[in-house]
């Protein structure tokens, strides 16, 4: 089989693309964080601008010689960034909410097996926190390439990486920080600007259904994270709220619903409880059972 050699000009176009995308990945990232705005927004409008919706529509050959979709070779080059980047997300997600997963022999065996590894790491390696990093990535990538072996999807492996070095007690705190740090900072916002430059976002998009229609999205964290709520208690339910921008009322009128649907414990046990694909049914039911109840006390009043 006949090896390509990637030649100079690929290997710079390469080096251009992920500095394009990781200034402006970063700049707007800290941007909307300064505006107290999700970073990642930003990292997605990043590459929104530099792909076929502004940049492409404004200079659309200068935008194609540094992004040639039409090159396999250089797409797939940016594409491994992206992959790594959505891979090794998935790892710091997995050392934040690790005891959705753990339980079970393989998994007892996995913890012990970390554990002994970073007690080893602990007392002979000269830079600690440096190898405790590199160990966490090893494993993961050990780890993706046996799932993928075995029929799972490599992206299991990483999650399961990210689960056993969040629950193994003697990584310190500033080791998680770092490797958070690294990810978050680097492999992240390159994930997050490849999907924004993908796709041109002017072209069949339906922006009436998009102006008039709401999105609300639940997930749940059954071990809870601390996010300094005014209760002091772990947050188990979040909510994605997606409104029109020129009617901010509805966002209020949603999350105002929402707050309220919440105030029954009965509301909160099903959404901690049902499955997955029940959670959106029992956020409308109660939606509509508030709505109901709201329009009694109005025909009392």
């Amino acid at each position: 089989m006949e090896i390509t050699v990637l030649n100079e000009r690929q290997i710079l176009l390469l080096l251009a693309e992920l500095f394009l995308l990781l200034l402006f990945a970063r700049g707007l990232g800290e941007v909307f964080h300064r505006l107290g705005q999700p970073a990642v927004v930003g990292e997605i409008l990043a590459g929104v601008l530099l792909g076929p919706t502004v940049f492409g529509a404004l200079y659309p050959g200068l935008q194609k010689a540094i992004f040639p979709t039409g090159d396999t070779v250089q797409m797939h080059m940016l594409e491994v960034f992206a992959w790594l980047g959505s891979l090794f997300l998935l790892m710091v997600a997995g050392t934040v909410i690790f005891t959705l997963l753990l339980g079970g022999l393989s998994l007892t065996v996995g913890r012990r097996g970390v554990s002994w590894a970073v007690n080893r790491i602990e007392r002979g390696a000269v830079r600690r926190e440096g190898a405790v990093m590199a160990f966490a990535f090893l494993l993961a990538l050990g780890l993706a390439y046996v799932c993928e072996r075995i029929g799972i999807h490599a992206v299991f492996g990483f999650f399961l990486a990210g689960s056993l070095i969040g629950d193994c007690a003697l990584v310190s705190a500033q080791a998680r920080e770092s490797i958070g740090s690294v990810v978050m900072s680097v492999f992240s916002p390159l994930f997050f600007a490849t999907i924004g430059l993908k796709v041109n976002f002017l072209k069949g998009f339906d922006w009436p259904l998009v102006i008039a229609v709401p999105v609300v999205a639940a997930a749940r964290i059954k071990s809870g994270l601390a996010m300094d709520a005014p209760d002091g208690r772990d947050v188990h339910l979040l909510f994605l709220i997606l409104t029109p921008a020129a009617d901010m009322s509805l966002q209020v009128k949603i999350l105002a619903g929402i707050a309220g649907a919440l105030q029954e414990s009965g509301v909160r046990h099903r959404l901690l409880e049902v499955p997955d694909g029940q959670m959106a049914e029992t956020l409308t039911n109660a939606f509509r059972t508030q709505a109901m109840g709201g329009a009694s006390q109005g025909e009392a009043a």
